[in-house]
Formats: structure tokens, sequence, C-alpha cells
């Protein structure tokens, strides 16, 4: 099927090879066409409104141009012939120039058989001179057949979807390949430009819509909404009261879905969002110079920025005015949201420096809501598993430092180094500083009183020695 420019003609084909032309509004047959001996694979009609002429397309290899203007209802304007295989996709640009294309060759499954040749075919796709219907130059390049092709709605360029899974982008006046889109992993049955040419969209045998960016050649998008082959694309406005594009699909699963071009109107939530983010930053700016803690937190939390939350938790730990603060701001958390928190203390809890914040924030946090709500937050599982692992290495490594501080405390002590610097303290330094004064002039007395015991010694054996020899 295929409608006109001013949406009030539709027209119709057959297997039969007979082209019906139908008054929308009045619901009857204006125009009746024979001439075909095949299957009519495609009809169009011409873009211009004014120019009336529909274009069929059939597995015997022809084209036929009707003249809806003719005084004769059946009068055909022109025949294209000795086409290499069954032409099945027509397109005509806005310039006058006219394109067609060939069917797929053996083994493709994307058409019923009796509109396949059994053998090899040219993969080219042919364009044509309005409105003499010359020949003007053949698009070579696809590896296979070529299932669909469109003009380019703003550029002199055309579309051609493929079998070997690649679309191409070639140039009216040069007739070069200018683009390649590669990402689809089957026979790719259609493509459209959409957004005046920005972006096009194409549809393969696995039943997937993918959307390009015809600039940089990415896939924007892939969605898969049909359980079977996509056959037919069609991008239209018929809907003039949505004020917005549609696109069509239709499938083998017998599924017509209807797609809103929402392009548009994501821009303008992104840019809304985004001014309301600078707004909301500057309140939160203010709240900061004013002092307002638990609505800078609530803030910090709410645009979702944990680095200027830690600052301000860090800044509110340090002058331990922290609980009643924080407790006002988490009083409001859903659950999602205490899932978010979570989430942060769990990155905050991975450093060193960190824990002690990310643990007081954790026990506020606890304490405010019942286990209930704490084990229904998506992950806790994973979350309680990240935190007590990171904490249990800060209480080893705190268990540690603490055992080192007693020892050297301990060392110090016993070699009175250090001492506690109070009234009992600088006392007992008096006394004891006293009496080992005291004992120390006792010991010099002693010294001094005493005999020299070796010296003693030393006369005993110098006597006996004497007394020896005397004897001798």
């Amino acid at each position: 099927m295929a409608c006109d420019a001013s949406g009030r003609l539709l027209a119709t084909a057959r297997a039969d090879g007979r082209v019906h032309v139908w008054d929308v509004d009045a619901g009857f047959c204006t125009h009746y066409f024979e001439g075909h001996t095949g299957i009519v694979t495609s009809i169009l009609f011409h873009p211009d409104p004014n120019n009336l002429i529909l274009f069929s397309a059939s597995d015997e290899t022809t084209v036929w141009a009707w003249d809806l203007v003719a005084k004769k209802s059946k009068q055909c304007a022109a025949t294209m012939k000795n086409h290499a295989s069954a032409v099945v996709s027509l397109a005509v640009s806005e310039y006058r120039r006219f394109l067609i294309r060939e069917c797929q060759g053996s083994g493709a499954s994307s058409l019923p058989t009796q509109l396949i040749p059994n053998h090899g075919q040219d993969r080219t796709a042919r364009l044509f001179k309005l409105p003499e219907l010359v020949e003007v130059a053949s698009l070579v390049g696809h590896k296979q057949g070529i299932w669909s092709v469109e003009f380019s709605p703003v550029d002199p360029c055309v579309l051609t979807a493929s079998a070997d899974k690649t679309i191409k982008l070639w140039s009216v006046r040069d007739h070069s390949c200018l683009k390649t889109f590669e990402g689809h992993t089957s026979s790719i049955l259609g493509a459209s430009f959409i957004s005046r040419g920005a972006q096009l969209v194409s549809t393969d045998n696995d039943g997937l819509l993918k959307l390009w960016s015809v600039k940089s050649n990415d896939c924007i998008a892939t969605y898969d909404q049909h359980e079977d082959k996509v056959r037919v694309l069609h991008f239209d406005i018929p809907f003039t009261c949505l004020k917005t594009e549609m696109l069509a699909t239709g499938g083998d699963d017998a599924v017509l879905n209807l797609w809103n071009d929402s392009t548009t109107a994501e821009k303008e939530e992104a840019f809304r969002i985004e001014q309301e983010g600078v707004l909301r930053g500057q309140d939160l700016e203010n709240a900061i110079s004013d002092g307002d803690n638990a609505k800078a937190i609530l803030l910090a939390f709410e645009l979702r920025k944990p680095h200027k939350l830690l600052e301000l938790l860090s800044e509110l730990y340090r002058k331990n005015i922290t609980i009643d603060h924080v407790r006002s701001a988490l009083q409001a958390l859903v659950k999602e949201e205490l899932g978010r928190l979570l989430e942060y203390i769990r990155e905050w809890n991975t450093k060193p420096k960190l824990c002690h914040v990310a643990n007081s924030v954790l026990l506020q946090a606890f304490s405010m809501h019942s286990p209930t709500d704490i084990d229904e937050v998506k992950g806790i599982g994973e979350l309680l598993e990240g935190l007590i692992a990171y904490s249990q290495r800060h209480y080893r490594r705190i268990e540690m430092i603490e055992r080192s501080l007693f020892t050297l405390d301990y060392t110090l002590n016993s070699m009175s180094v250090i001492d506690p610097e109070d009234d009992s303290t600088l006392k007992g330094n008096l006394d004891r500083e006293t009496a080992s004064d005291v004992q120390e002039e006792d010991i010099i007395k002693i010294m001094e009183t005493k005999p020299n015991k070796r010296s003693r010694k030393r006369k005993s054996r110098n006597s006996i020695e004497t007394n020896l020899y005397r004897d001798g």
C-alpha cells in the first residue's frame, strides 16, 4: 500500500499484478491498472502532490509509471525493463531522480521464495532521472542483495540497506559511498531517515529496530519489540494533531507498532533538569553560607554529590556538632535513598582517612531505621558484605595501633621519661629526688669510714711473705 502526498489517495497492489487507487474519503476505486505479469512487490506515489504519478515494481524485473491525470484511466506513462532481478523497493527524491534496487540473490530468507530468483544478482541500486527514466548510475558496494532504498529529505544522498548486515549512504552527485553503518547481526530489511535527516532507523531479520546517528555513525539505541522479522518500516507525520513524528513497524509476528519520536522532548527534559540542578546547586551553596547544615546535607544528597556530602560531614565531625544535623537530614530518606546512602558509606569506608565519618553516619542510619526497613533495601546483602569486610580491617588496624601505644607508654614510663603532669606526681618526684640525695650522702659517708678490704688483703699477704722469709 501507499498514500499520496495529500493523504486523499490510497494505492493497493495484488499478487495477480493489478494495481488499484482509492479515494480515502469517498471509499471508492478511482483508478485500476493492469500490465504486470508477476507479483507487484512495491508501489509508490510521486512526492510532488501536483505530479500524480504512481510507480509500481514487480518480480518480473519491470517498473511501471502510471499517470493518474491522463484521460485514460489505464494510461502507462513509462516502463523500465531488463533489470537483473526482481525489483522490490522504490524511492523518488524531491529533486526529480528515481531510484530502484534489486532483490537479494539465492539463499535469502527475507521475502517469499517466489520473489527471489534462484541465482546471482548484481547487488546494485540503480539511479534513474525523471521524467525520461534514463539510467544515471549504478551504486555498487554491497556484498549481498539490497532490501531497502530511500533518499535523504535534506541532502543529495541516498540510503541503501542490504542483506550483508550493513547500511550505506551514497552521494547522488558523484555516486560514491559516504558512510557505512555496521551493527546488525542479521539481514537488514528496511532503513529510513528521521529527524529531518539527522538520524535513521533500521530493522532486521531478528525483529530489532536500531536508531543511528548519521553524523557519528553510532548506534544510539536498540529496541526489541517484535518477536519475528520486521518487514515494514514506514516513517511519516500522519497525525498532525500530535505535532510529532511517528514511525510504524510491522513484522511476521502480526504486530504493528507505532513509535513516537521523543528526541525533542528528551532534549527539553534534559535542559530542564540541568537548569533545575543549577538552581538547587545555588541553594546548596546558600545553605552552607547560612550555616544551615541539615538543609545542606539533604541538598547534597538529593543532588547526588557524594564528595560534597562527605566534606560537610567531615567538617561537622571536626566541630562535634554532627548528630542532630545528620539525624534531622536522614529522617526524610525513603528505602531507595537509604540504599544510595549506604552505597556512599561503603565507598567512604574503603579509605582509612574517611572510615570514622563513614561509621558514624552508618551508626546514625541504623539507629533511625528498623531492621525490617534495612532488610528491604535493594542489594543490602552486597552492601553489608562490603561494609563488614573493610570495617573489620579498620578495627584490626586500630587494635594494632592501640597495642603499640600501650607498649610505648610502658617503655617510656619504665625509663622515667614521661610521667603524669599533676600535683601528686610533682610531689612524688620531689620526694624521690630528696630521698635519692639523702641516699647518695649516706653512701659517701659509709665509703669514707669503711676500710679498703682489698688493700687490707694485700697487707696481710706481704706480712705473711715477710714472716716466711724470716723463718727461712
